[in-house]
């Protein structure tokens, strides 16, 4: 289900079957480098950044290079784990990783545990990457996990000069959240768009 691939910005355990973001990075070493030009261009060394939907980290640790520190937020619990062990491989110290998810509102959720290996089995793939929250949204079953607002839970104090949200049509809940933040430090921010009115397939 898991293996470890050797990358432009270090070492990465990525996800087998994933078709997007592993796939690239164990293929071309690589995903999505043309963004990075972004965040050389905005992110300062004094900055603290944000980032919601952090996923297994491939923007997560060339970022912390860039950045006094980075506050990393991804709540599917495998996928975390995986983040926090290619923080760890890479000899990342300055970022803070977190299992929750980020919204407009502070509450409590139950999420789904993702079956990966069945993924893993089959031919077709998956997309770790692209998985909405309430997709994986149960009524009590499963694990715990607070959602957060970034009002609430970034200290107050902290410089925050660059926001970036990949959180698979939660981006606008994310910003109402955050909006203390957004007009203290008038950060540049750097959003998904991925708004649509498809039917989302169900993940268990």
């Amino acid at each position: 289900m898991i293996k470890k691939t050797n990358a432009r910005h270090g070492d990465f355990y990525i996800f087998e079957k994933d078709i997007y973001i592993s796939r690239c990075l164990d293929l071309y070493g690589e995903w999505s480098e043309a963004e990075m030009i972004v965040y050389n261009t905005f992110i300062k060394k004094d900055h603290v950044v944000i980032e919601v939907g952090s996923h297994i980290g491939s923007f997560t640790v060339p970022i912390s290079k860039l950045a006094q520190s980075v506050f990393s937020f991804e709540p599917q619990r495998t996928v975390s784990q995986v983040l926090n062990t290619n923080l760890i491989i890479n000899g990342v110290r300055n970022v803070y990783s977190y299992m929750n998810a980020v919204g407009k509102e502070e509450k409590l959720l139950w999420l789904k545990e993702i079956d990966y290996e069945s993924f893993t089995s089959s031919d077709q793939g998956f997309n770790s990457g692209g998985i909405h929250l309430n997709q994986i949204t149960a009524e009590s079953n499963g694990y715990p996990c607070k959602q957060i607002t970034l009002d609430s839970f970034i200290p107050k104090e902290a410089n925050v000069g660059f926001i970036k949200v990949d959180a698979e049509e939660m981006e606008i809940d994310v910003l109402k959240g955050a909006v203390d933040i957004i007009n203290k430090n008038k950060p540049v921010m750097y959003l998904e768009s991925c708004m649509s009115n498809t039917e989302l397939p169900e993940y268990v």
